[in-house]
């Protein structure tokens, strides 16, 4: 069966790259006994997939990953449980979360959430956990990444000293312009050179204009955040504040159309004029959607697939 979990990454844990979080993962399934499924060959491995993966620096309430799991039941070298009297199948839709009780009938997948979080390490929590839809032969399957096509970010930029006196970095001034342009590079691509080999053809750089994938934004609690959104509530203690320069953005994320909160950033400071860090912000991920068949935006924890 496949289950999609809801985990925080938040603290130092924001520093730790895509490829170092998935051998994480599976480190923290084998010490949390799961029964995870396994590619068959030479050098099998679990099966898991992530959705849209975190750009270095950036925290985040919203991150998922889906593992194929054999069973629902905790693995245990003392004594074995017999293949008959496994929890193999469980109803499509499934959920728990793991601060909020649940039922006897939803246990199992409680446990297996609980066990994982016992053994997450410091900056990470596991927060939920679904039972996703089982594909039938035929029919077109999705992964997390495929269904993501937006996502909502907290910004709050961290050096208002830089600005004219009585300059808001995310004033209505920049947000009302027709375009929001930046300047990306695109890299040379691999053709041939006429004699089997092969040469990179020349870097081009164009502007661009982003505004289209900027799909919501407010300076305050915006309207379009999950319901009971309450950002002092999420994994952003150690640089919250209420009195600073901050915004909500929603963003169009994915494989379709992607825009990483850092691009929209870059457009900002060259429209303030100030130069553009890294370092001067912090970014948190509150949430990220897949699409209904009206267009609607839904959260990827109340996704069936």
């Amino acid at each position: 069966m496949k289950v999609r979990f809801k985990f925080a990454k938040y603290g130092p844990i924001r520093f730790v790259g895509h490829l170092d979080l998935m051998r994480y993962f599976e480190k923290v399934t084998r010490r949390a006994n799961i029964d995870v499924a396994m590619t068959e060959g030479f050098s099998p491995h679990q099966i898991l997939s992530f959705a849209n993966p975190l750009s270095l620096g950036i925290t985040s309430d919203a991150e998922y990953v889906d593992f194929e799991l054999k069973s629902l039941d905790l693995l245990s070298y003392e004594k074995e449980i017999p293949e008959e009297e496994k929890i193999k199948t469980f109803p499509e839709g499934a959920f728990v979360k793991i601060d909020e009780e649940c039922s006897e009938e939803l246990k199992p997948l409680w446990n297996v959430l609980k066990a994982m979080d016992d053994q997450s390490g410091i900056g990470f929590r596991m927060l939920s956990a679904r039972v996703l839809h089982e594909w039938q032969k035929g029919e077109k399957k999705e992964t997390a990444m495929s269904l993501v096509r937006g996502a909502d970010y907290y910004i709050q930029y961290m050096k208002p000293e830089k600005l004219k006196e009585g300059e808001d970095f995310f004033g209505d001034d920049f947000w009302n312009q027709e375009s929001y342009i930046v300047t990306k590079e695109k890299k040379g691509e691999r053709i041939s050179n006429g004699h089997g080999g092969f040469k990179k053809s020349k870097v081009t750089i164009a502007d661009v204009d982003i505004k289209p994938l900027v799909k919501d934004f407010s300076h305050e609690k915006a309207d379009f955040l999950p319901e009971g959104t309450d950002i002092e509530k999420l994994h952003t203690s150690d640089f919250y504040d209420k009195a600073s320069m901050h915004m909500y953005v929603r963003l169009s994320t994915g494989s379709i159309d992607n825009l990483k909160p850092e691009v929209l950033m870059q457009s900002i400071c060259k429209f303030r004029n100030v130069e553009y860090l890294r370092s001067d912000f912090r970014i948190h991920r509150i949430e990220q959607y897949g699409q209904n068949e009206e267009g609607g935006y839904v959260a990827l924890c109340n996704m069936n697939k």
